[in-house]
């Protein structure tokens, strides 16, 4: 038998919410003309609408709405433009096809579509037009790298424009930042005004407009005070005040209501629209001015005292200590990308400043290594500098290069004595099987051997470390608790291989390798089967492993034997500084005083996990950590064949001058000068002068091997 079904009674809902069950079902439309991502931001958007109080406020997210989707077309049509005009220059079919008219491969599909993308192209070609004049104005004013950075060429004529008159009125990047800093700020505590956008530009002309007569107003000296930034706003990388999500620097209240900064250093923001101004000169913000750029970000109040602020930096607030099972580490893939690393200028002078103030705030042991390892770390991260990278500012102090570019530099010798630094070139991956140090601690089975430990409050009169188990090593370093007397793991063997960065496999890196395998193998070219006695003689320094914990540094020094010297950080961050392009005077008077030296020229940069520096013989550095991370790097030592006269230079002068170095060599060296100079020997025979830098550079060698001979004999 059939069953009979009961009608449903009438709907008892008012009018208006079956108006809005309506609505909503054609609004389902979109489910099938847009990805899910772009459907995710419409429903978002009508929440966002629905939960205004006001209509003028809804009115406000529309405009704010509009701004941003017509930005992302203005972006996408400059792309557009970009690679139309690529097509035209490389690639003769598509510039044949274009000047006839024949855009398309004779099927209608393929005409609409280059009829599509030739209009987007020419819209954008228009606007580039437009824009291009003012925006290199723009960049000589506030650099290239800010213009590019907020997108501004998206924006239009009439916003480029009135950013040429602001940097004409205030033409330097850090005032600027400051003027546009107080209007935002004004802005977002006036809910008639617009509110800031949550986008990488929040610059409205209003703002331009206030810069414009920002210099008449008060306080044209005082940037922006820390404990002034609104709830939801921080610091961009160029220290302008933004929405949270594109933030650097973000202010962080403590438990007793003190307001401090809270800085990463892994800050990503949304690059992939820009301009290409091929014409300007492309200028480090850091470099327009004497005033440090994070002084925008990082200051007093107005009617505080600036000569405290210059004096001292205790008193900036120091972030809480992270917990260790959680630190910021290297996940990405090696080899997966060959950018470049970021020279990232404000929160590399961030940590900067928390390890001098946390120096400031040290009381290490009187008497101690510590003692003097700070005092001196204290005064160099006063005067020390980002390194010039521009080659149209003076001589270049580092060189940010992709692997390959890398690779050419190391091989060509063509990097003079300035550090390299790379990425992602690193052959051997980490697991997910905790962090890196804790898997490069499991690795070591026998937990019975020693290793030598540096340890700040042994006496300076005293050596600086002291024999510890790797057990007691690994127990320290996975409990993580917090310590005034930070251990330093020196001479560790890595138990790790294929960790030698690819950049570094040149023929002009084998040296070293040459060296020693010409002593094992005693006439044979078979593999090697020396005795152990033969072995003992050759240190292996190939790879060794970095393990600290936070707030351990190492003042300034050379390393042993002239080597060529490359790190790579693993976890953690690594300040790393160095005396640039020092004249003979200023390295033979830090060589005269190496413990209390501070002329010269001194340079930083803070490596992050999967960063790369090298460095070549002779350069005194020096290794400085923030607290907060332990920190492991993996590094060796090469010599390059191209080198020879630069290298038994620096030999000679650390045999004549022992402190300066980390190592002890007056047995080794003897060894390995007589071990490079057989091998020279063979190459001039062969008629490889120009591998060895050239006839003056062997003769130079022979020269100083010779002299280096005549003193031994003495």
């Amino acid at each position: 038998m059939a069953q009979l079904s009961t009608p449903l009674p009438p709907t008892s809902e008012p009018e208006s919410q079956a108006t809005e069950i309506h609505l909503d079902a054609d609004l389902d439309d979109e489910s099938f003309t847009l990805p899910p991502e772009q459907a995710s931001q419409t429903n978002r958007f009508r929440e966002e609408l629905r939960t205004c109080e006001t209509d003028m406020e809804r009115y406000e997210l529309c405009v704010q709405k509009r701004d941003e989707l017509l930005n992302r077309h203005a972006g996408l049509q400059l792309l557009i433009s970009t690679c139309e005009l690529i097509m035209s220059t490389e690639c003769p079919t598509y510039q044949r096809r274009k000047r006839a008219r024949r855009g398309d491969s004779g099927q209608e599909d393929d005409a609409e579509q280059w009829h599509r993308f030739l209009g987007l192209a020419t819209e954008g070609d228009r606007i580039k037009s437009n824009c291009l004049s003012a925006l290199k104005e723009v960049a000589r004013c506030w650099g290239r790298q800010v213009t590019q950075h907020y997108h501004w060429a998206s924006r239009r004529e009439k916003y480029c424009n009135q950013l040429r008159a602001a940097a004409r009125k205030v033409p330097q990047w850090d005032n600027a930042v400051t003027g546009l800093n107080w209007s935002i700020l004004q802005r977002s505590e006036n809910v008639r005004r617009r509110p800031v956008k949550a986008s990488v530009n929040p610059i409205e002309q209003q703002d331009l407009e206030y810069l414009k007569t920002w210099s008449q107003r008060a306080p044209f000296e005082n940037p922006l005070p820390i404990n002034h930034t609104p709830h939801g706003l921080g610091f961009d990388r160029f220290g302008l005040l933004v929405h949270k999500e594109f933030a650097l620097i973000l202010p962080q209240v403590d438990g007793a209501g003190s307001i401090g900064l809270s800085a990463s250093l892994e800050g990503h923001f949304d690059t992939s629209i820009s301009i290409h101004l091929p014409e300007a000169e492309e200028l480090e913000t850091s470099n327009q001015t004497s005033r440090d750029p994070i002084s925008a970000v990082i200051t007093e109040p107005p009617n505080m005292s600036s000569r405290r602020r210059r004096s001292s930096l205790s008193d900036i607030a120091q972030p809480k200590r992270p917990r260790i099972d959680t630190p910021l580490v290297f996940t990405g893939r090696p080899g997966a990308s060959e950018d470049r690393p970021a020279q990232d200028h404000t929160p590399n002078d961030a940590y900067r400043r928390r390890v001098l103030a946390e120096l400031e705030q040290a009381t290490p042991l009187p008497g101690s290594h510590g003692e003097v390892t700070n005092h001196l770390l204290r005064e160099l991260l006063v005067k020390v500098q980002h390194p010039n990278t521009g080659s149209s500012r003076g001589a270049v102090e580092a060189f940010f290069c992709t692997g390959d570019e890398a690779a050419h530099m190391v091989e060509t010798q063509s990097s003079g004595h300035s550090p390299i630094i790379t990425k992602d070139q690193q052959p051997f991956q980490w697991g997910n099987k905790g962090r890196p140090i804790e898997q490069f601690l499991r690795r070591f089975c026998v937990l019975d051997l020693t290793v030598s430990v540096q340890i700040p409050s042994h006496p300076s009169t005293k050596q600086s470390f002291e024999a510890r188990k790797l057990g007691e090593v690994k127990e320290r370093f996975l409990n993580g608790e917090d310590t005034s007397d930070p251990w330093n793991i020196l001479d560790l063997q890595s138990p790790i291989q294929c960790i030698h960065p690819k950049f570094l496999t040149g023929e002009n890196c084998g040296l070293f390798y040459d060296v020693r395998n010409s002593a094992l193998m005693e006439g044979s070219a078979e593999r090697v089967t020396a005795s152990p006695h033969k072995w003992t003689e050759w240190k292996d320094v190939d790879t060794w492993a970095l393990l600290s914990e936070g707030g351990h540094h190492t003042a300034p020094h050379m390393d042993s034997h002239g080597y060529s010297t490359w790190i790579t950080c693993q976890e953690g961050f690594i300040g790393f500084g160095w005396m640039s392009c020092p004249t003979e005077e200023e390295r033979e008077g830090w060589m005269a005083e190496p413990h209390r030296y501070t002329g010269g020229r001194w340079r930083y940069i803070i490596l992050k996990p999967g960063q790369t520096v090298f460095f070549g013989p002779g350069t005194i550095h020096f290794v400085f950590r923030a607290r907060a991370y332990q920190t492991l790097g993996l590094g060796g030592h090469i010599l390059l064949w191209s080198g020879i006269e630069w290298w038994i230079r620096i030999v000679l002068a650390e045999l004549k001058n022992p402190a300066i170095t980390n190592e002890e060599m007056k047995k080794s060296a003897p060894k390995l000068v007589r071990a490079v100079t057989r091998l020279v020997e063979a190459k001039v025979n062969e008629g490889r002068k120009e591998e060895l830098g050239g006839e003056d550079a062997v003769n130079k060698f022979f020269k100083s091997v010779k002299v280096r001979s005549y003193n031994e004999r003495l």
